[in-house]
């Protein structure tokens, strides 16, 4: 049985495409349901907002990745 990352770096233009397009939907989802101001947020729903921005950022960048490989 073969582990994920296996998975992931045997198909990794499907993967990376995958990766890319989840980033995209996160990045929609979270624009358009949060709001940006702070006087919205206390420190901990703006600090989820941030780490969710870091997240697909992050999501974003192991797609291009598998991409290239």
């Amino acid at each position: 049985m073969k582990g994920f990352t296996e998975y992931m770096l045997e198909n990794s233009f499907v993967c990376g495409i995958g990766a890319i397009m989840l980033s995209i939907l996160l990045l929609l989802y979270t624009f358009f349901k949060e709001s940006s101001k702070m006087k919205n947020h206390d420190i901990m729903s703006w600090k989820a907002y941030v780490n969710t921005w870091a997240f697909a950022i992050m999501l974003m960048m192991l797609g291009i990745f598998l991409l290239l490989r």
